[in-house]
């Protein structure tokens, strides 16, 4: 079964900072399928789902999934 973890303001965080520094969507994408975080709708990242993470209004909630 599928749990949300790391908390969802952690992802947002991280994508956030990866972004400030420089990073590129696809490559904060292929970091996050790396370790094995699920996208918004429970799938992998891709370049726009990160995003519209990054573009998503702070009253949105950005729902991750991870198997484990």
């Amino acid at each position: 079964m599928s749990q949300l973890a790391p908390p969802v303001t952690a992802i947002r965080a991280e994508i956030l900072a990866l972004r400030a520094a420089g990073a590129p969507f696809h490559l904060i994408a292929a970091r996050l399928n790396g370790r094995g975080v699920k996208g918004p709708h429970g799938g992998r990242w891709y370049a726009a789902s990160v995003r519209r993470a990054v573009l998503a209004h702070h009253d949105q909630p950005l729902i991750c999934f991870q198997e484990k």
